[in-house]
């Protein structure tokens, strides 16, 4: 795969930089939901050397080129250290650099950076549940279910109507040994989403 090198990018005037941003952003994901406070924070106050690592860090991250990606959005992230948009996918790329086997040797060095800025996050936006669940997803990478289950209650404290956050949350409390908690999270998960088949399959698992 070609190496992709940003410098390259040739653009002039804020329409034409908004405009990359906005082809590039199906890779970006958002943090949410937000309150007032943390949504204008989202994009705002980004200029246009920030809307090109942002745009350029994009790319990287749908060739899952996460050493690029985290090298772009940390150099954003030093101009805009309070951009949740930004802040949200840093976190993203190390998590997703922590998970890549190509970078094994250094994976609980990653997760460790992701789980500092989703930490960051939810000190910036307390009501972040999207933040919570992922620290509860880091905390299940490295095999811990009493911190993944204190970060989902966290996640679920915030929202409390995301079939997910019950999904996942059912599951640590299987491993937990907590089985009717996990029956009461499966069986939430589904009210919630009736079509969440996976739910449905470990929930019949939970109850032979």
């Amino acid at each position: 795969m070609p190496t992709f090198r940003p410098t390259l990018l040739r653009l002039s005037g804020g329409t034409a930089l908004l405009a990359l941003l906005a082809a590039c952003a199906p890779a970006l994901a958002l943090p949410g939901p937000l309150p007032p406070e943390g949504a204008r924070h989202a994009r705002d106050g980004l200029r246009g050397s920030e809307l090109l690592d942002v745009a350029a860090a994009s790319v990287a991250l749908q060739r899952d080129d996460y050493a690029m990606a985290c090298a772009l959005l940390a150099r954003a992230h030093e101009k805009s250290p309070t951009n949740l948009m930004i802040l949200f996918n840093l976190a993203g790329a190390y998590e997703g650099l922590g998970l890549d086997e190509a970078h094994a040797a250094q994976r609980d060095a990653h997760l460790a950076l992701a789980e500092r800025q989703y930490e960051r996050l939810l000190s910036l936006a307390p009501q972040m549940g999207s933040a919570a669940f992922k620290l509860a997803r880091i905390a299940q990478h490295r095999a811990d279910p009493p911190k993944a289950a204190r970060w989902y209650g966290k996640a679920l404290a915030l929202d409390p109507a995301n079939p997910v956050y019950h999904f996942n949350m059912a599951g640590v409390q299987e491993e937990l040994g907590k089985p009717q908690a996990a029956e009461r999270h499966y069986r939430q998960a589904i009210a919630l989403k009736p079509d969440l088949l996976y739910a449905y399959n470990n929930l019949a698992l939970l109850l032979e």
